[in-house]
């Protein structure tokens, strides 16, 4: 008794079946961009939070007695490697490890010295998985710990 017609309502949504993917495709890169960029914030904050543990953990290691700077780098770039980071510059007392023309280490750890600072340094360019490195430059990631030496005589003095 009542026909209905069908033949309106499925003209209707024979135009619109392209609509969903035109507005997928105009979307998704955003969006696709939108999460890679998370997800680089969040390695580079790790990355950040490392280097600042790999500067304590250096300056612990080379602030007892018999420790040499050389220890204290090789440390840290142990506990850089972890996360992959890569071009690390570490520093301690302004030495990085590597003996001079007269065979010694400058700035090594005495029995005199007094308190150790580690530097460490990590370029941004080749640490990043999303972002190009034109776009960063030469911004870098800088992290730092100073600690007083259990070596000199004046440790113990302010206890």
């Amino acid at each position: 008794m009542f026909a209905r017609n069908t033949r309106g309502i499925k003209n209707r949504s024979s135009a619109r079946q392209g609509v969903t993917a035109v507005e997928f495709a105009c979307i998704a890169p955003v969006f696709l961009w939108v999460i890679f960029t998370c997800f680089e914030f969040a390695r580079l904050s790790t990355m950040r939070n490392i280097a600042q543990n790999a500067a304590y953990e250096a300056s612990r290691y080379v602030m007892a007695e018999g420790a040499k700077v050389s220890d204290g780098i090789g440390r840290a770039q142990q506990i850089l490697a972890r996360v992959g980071t890569q071009g690390a510059i570490v520093t301690i007392n302004g030495s990085n490890g590597v003996p001079g023309p007269n065979g010694t280490v400058p700035n090594e750890i005495t029995f005199q010295t007094e308190s150790v600072s580690c530097r460490i340094e990590i370029p941004l360019a080749p640490n990043t998985l999303v972002f190009p490195a034109s776009l960063l430059g030469n911004k870098i990631v800088v992290s730092g710990s100073s600690l007083r030496t259990e070596r000199y005589r004046g440790f113990y003095d302010g206890l």
